[in-house]
């Protein structure tokens, strides 16, 4: 019982250390090893469930391009909104400090004397 304990550990820490590996590789590396084990399995059937995986890795692979696509669209989209919200928001502090003054009764009042003048 104890042997299949250790080879059941020694698989998993292979497993951890093939799994670190690949993290490292690119996503057309991972794409070419994932076809060719799927092309190097023996039996008809593996072969079929082998290459079905292998087409979804493919497919996720080319939806995680196509989610990174449309994050940096996003990303750029809401720097552009913030730009936008701060020239609002100055365009907005001026005109409150520009109708404040021309609404001020002293200022209308000096400029009524100077107008008398």
């Amino acid at each position: 019982m104890s042997h299949d304990v250790y080879t059941d550990d020694k698989r998993r820490a292979l497993a951890a250390v093939a799994a670190e590996s690949d993290l490292k590789k690119d996503t057309q590396t991972l794409l070419r090893e994932i076809h060719d084990s799927a092309r190097a399995t023996i039996g008809p059937d593996e072969r079929s469930a082998a290459l079905a995986n292998a087409a979804f890795a493919a497919l996720l692979c080319r939806l995680g391009r196509k989610a990174e696509k449309q994050t940096r669209k996003i990303i750029l989209l809401t720097w552009g909104l913030l730009g936008l919200t701060f020239v609002l928001a100055m365009l907005t502090a001026y005109l409150c400090y520009d109708a404040k003054t021309h609404d001020n009764p002293d200022t209308k009042a000096n400029q009524t004397e100077q107008q008398e003048k």
